[in-house]
């Protein structure tokens, strides 16, 4: 007897991820990443209790991070902003972006998960390749996860962040 899956199957480019380029609140969408798998990096605490035959473990923070790969594009924000940092070596403040991650499971929707963080842009690679200039490097979180949703006007090539109401009231 065959056995099927329970659900429906998630497909990679129903989870889209957006980068803040500019001032504005605005998210360009980002393109042309051949590689973007986040880790969570989970730190524990583990201990054995004198009375108990093995140890116990929790998990007390997440480090998130996410190997990148891009074909390079110019002109394209996303691709010239993280060029930018790497190419003029920036560090510190002048090397952190905020991503955003949507999930674009359900376009019959109107609300749309999404969750965003700062990052810092650790360069790693250029010029892999022989078809094309390509870019890698880690994205390293750097800050708070914010959850909330994720709303456009032009079809998924920009999207702005609505953060989640935290529900409290003025005092």
């Amino acid at each position: 007897m065959a056995l099927t899956i329970q659900g429906k199957r998630v497909e990679r480019s129903q989870k889209v991820a957006f980068m803040k380029v500019g001032e504005t609140g605005t998210f360009n969408r980002m393109q042309g990443f051949t590689a973007f798998p986040p880790a969570k990096n989970a730190t524990t605490y583990e201990r054995t209790y004198v009375d108990e035959k093995g140890p116990r473990t929790d998990t007390v923070g997440m480090s998130e991070s996410i190997e990148y790969t891009f074909d390079y594009y110019k002109g394209n924000p996303v691709h010239d902003a993280i060029v930018e940092i790497t190419d003029k070596e920036k560090i510190g403040d002048e090397a952190i972006v905020e991503i955003m991650i949507v999930d674009l499971m359900d376009l019959a929707s109107t609300t749309f998960p999404a969750k965003k963080r700062a990052y810092s842009v650790t360069p790693g690679t250029e010029g892999d390749g022989t078809d094309t200039y390509a870019y890698g490097g880690t994205f390293t979180s750097n800050g708070e996860v914010e959850i909330g949703t994720a709303t456009t006007t032009d079809d998924w090539m920009t999207a702005t962040f609505v953060p989640e109401s935290s529900g409290e009231t003025g005092a």
